[in-house]
């Protein structure tokens, strides 16, 4: 049973002690909505849990054995009560305004089923100058087609089913082939939902060898496709 209005947040997080409580702030901060905010601490090895903890009685955080993004996002998804579902990197940092632009688009439009936003990218105020590259990815505003910039209620999340947990990259990629699948509807707002901080413990940035299960994706979906019987 969903708790009608209230925002589900999941945060997965891993030895992020330098940047959760701001991620966390980034949540209190919404100028709408209300939010149960749910860390899961994925085998941290730092005082990510105790930070966490310490934010805002609003926050719960549950422990975990070291697991991946797929397990925790899952993790929190068992304890979320809300009607709504939001997702934080415990880096990142939505915009004051995505819960209330999310919420007004799905009150105009509520034949939708899941809605994203844009995003765009922010080297951390710590690194020095000249010191980090965002690399060879484009840079400047652009559309969020990721777990951070994504509000569903979690009724249809669930007819879709969880997170993969056999993957290190492409949870959201995986997830949203299958709802596709179901033809489920989704809008992308114009409006930049989170900043993506940079900085060398980014995942996207030390786990480039794993990007090799962009492909186990996108064979998985090939596969259901191939699955799916034809018209008669």
């Amino acid at each position: 049973m969903s708790v009608p209005g209230l925002i589900s947040v999941i945060m997965p997080a891993y030895n992020r002690q330098n940047y959760i409580a701001e991620a966390i702030g980034s949540i209190l901060a919404q100028t709408a909505g209300r939010h149960e905010i749910i860390v899961i601490d994925d085998g941290s090895t730092d005082n990510t849990a105790a930070v966490a903890r310490a934010c805002d009685p609003s926050v719960t955080c549950h422990s975990q054995p070291n697991q991946g993004i797929g397990a925790a996002l899952n993790h929190g998804l068992r304890h979320a009560t809300g009607e709504w579902l939001a997702f934080l990197d415990s880096d990142d940092l939505w915009a004051p305004q995505k819960t209330a632009v999310q919420l007004a688009y799905f009150d105009a439009h509520p034949e939708n089923d899941l809605l994203f936003g844009h995003y765009d990218e922010f080297v951390s105020p710590e690194i020095p100058s000249g010191t980090l590259s965002t690399g060879n990815r484009e840079t400047g505003v652009r559309p969020g087609c990721l777990y951070v910039a994504l509000m569903i209620r979690r009724e249809t999340f669930m007819r879709v089913g969880t997170f993969s947990e056999n993957i290190v990259l492409g949870h959201l990629l995986d997830w949203l082939a299958r709802a596709r699948a179901l033809g489920l509807k989704e809008a992308m707002l114009p409006d930049v939902v989170f900043h993506r901080r940079i900085h060398p413990g980014n995942t996207t940035l030390t786990r480039r060898a794993d990007y090799r299960d962009y492909l186990k994706v996108l064979k998985g979906h090939l596969d259901r496709t191939r699955a799916t019987p034809g018209p008669a």
